[in-house]
Parts: structure tokens; sequence; C-alpha cells
């Protein structure tokens, strides 16, 4: 997935119903490239037309948007989603030194979640974990031209 469109008002098409949301999904063997306007597919998972998808991975499977974790490095981060870490002081890098400690869910702390995470992040890193994931997707890195 590349992502997801918000549309309000929903997206004047010509078709009803109108489109409030797309999600837009690259192929198995394709690589996202920042550097294109339109690439892969969109969906409209509103529109009543039935449609089969398999996960095959989930980068992050233990935290959800908006978990906030504090890395081996101590810095503190919202995890939004694989590609989009923010890191609460906004320097550099941009991505959490593993293993991580979730400090909030929901606002709350949760024991067991930070459990899962713990034991989720105790080995590997953020580049090992996305590698994993391209690699599932059979896509490799985007050259430009």
């Amino acid at each position: 997935m590349i992502s997801v469109d918000r549309f309000d008002p929903p997206l004047e098409t010509g078709r009803l119903p109108r489109p409030r949301r797309h999600v837009v999904l690259l192929r198995t063997g394709r690589s996202h490239d920042p550097e294109r306007c339109e690439q892969g597919c969109e969906i409209d998972p509103d529109d009543d037309i039935p449609i089969t998808l398999d996960l095959v991975f989930r980068p992050y499977a233990c935290l959800t948007p908006g978990d906030e974790v504090a890395d081996a490095a101590g810095r503190a981060w919202r995890f939004d989603a694989p590609w989009d870490w923010e890191p609460f002081d906004g320097a550099e890098p941009r991505e959490p030194v593993w293993p991580l400690t979730l400090l909030t869910r929901e606002g709350r702390m949760d024991e067991a979640a930070a459990a899962t995470v713990a034991a989720a992040t105790s080995h590997g890193s953020h580049a090992q974990e996305l590698a994993r994931w391209t690699a599932l997707a059979d896509a490799g890195p985007t050259r430009s031209a």
C-alpha cells in the first residue's frame, strides 16, 4: 500500500456513489518511486465492489498508529506507519533504534502491549524490518533515470 487518500467533500468522478477515500496499492514486484506522480492502482473500499486482498506481512505488527515509544537511544517517537515515524525532538535520524519500549497506546499505558512490543523488537532493527517487508513484496529499491 502506498497511501490512503480521503476526500471531503467526496471526489467528483461522474459516477455514483462519489468516493470518500481511495487506497492506492502496488502490485507484487513493484517498488514505490517517490519521483513518479501516478503509480499503483486505486481501489475504493466503500464502493461495494468485492475485492480480496491477502496480507503477507505487516511491518511493526506489534504497533498501532498513534503509539508512542522510546527507542534504545533514549529518544521518544510517535508511530504512524512503518515509513512514518515522528521523533518528538524533531532531530535526525528519522528512524528508531531497536529495541523499542511502548510508552502509551491511546494515551495510556498498556502493560500487555508493552511486553509484546519489547519482545518483537528485542532483536533486529528498523532497516531489517523494512528489508523483510520489501523482500516479501518482491520489490527492490527504485532507480531514477
